[in-house]
């Protein structure tokens, strides 16, 4: 039986799979699906249907807007769908978020902010809103 490597990271974004490269300890996964030229990042179907194979560790999920109310958002219902997907295959979600997108909608939501276990923001944060998502349940880290 081969020796198990260590950990493994999923992407579905290929230039992002490319960072981690030069450490022979992972193993590196991209997945399947539509590259949307945006993003760089696959968003169909297939990338969906795969995400829904997995279960991993962690999952960190940009966002185009997070607000109390409409939760996690993006702009792009492929888009949405996929983010949603990795949501839901991961033990522990946690959120990058700069402050411009905080407070902020965009046009599709695809998570409850309950359902984020972590949010890390920058200190331009609007307080009253920053206040209102940790309410919520996500712990939330001001970054300096």
């Amino acid at each position: 039986m081969p020796e198990e490597r260590g950990p493994a990271v999923v992407a579905n974004n290929p230039p992002a799979a490319e960072y981690p490269g030069g450490h022979d300890n992972l193993r590196i996964f991209t997945l399947p699906g539509t590259i949307r030229g945006l993003t760089s990042a696959a968003v169909d179907a297939w990338t969906s249907q795969r995400l829904s194979t997995l279960t991993v560790d962690l999952a960190i999920i940009g966002v185009n807007g997070m607000t109390p109310t409409h939760g996690l958002t993006t702009t792009n219902p492929e888009e949405a769908a996929t983010k949603r997907a990795m949501l839901l295959s991961a033990r522990r979600r946690i959120v990058p978020v700069i402050s411009g997108r905080i407070g902020r909608n965009s046009f599709c939501s695809f998570a409850a902010v309950n359902e984020v276990d972590l949010v890390i923001t920058d200190a331009a944060a609007n307080t009253e809103i920053v206040s209102e998502l940790a309410a919520a349940g996500p712990d939330v880290v001001i970054a300096e």
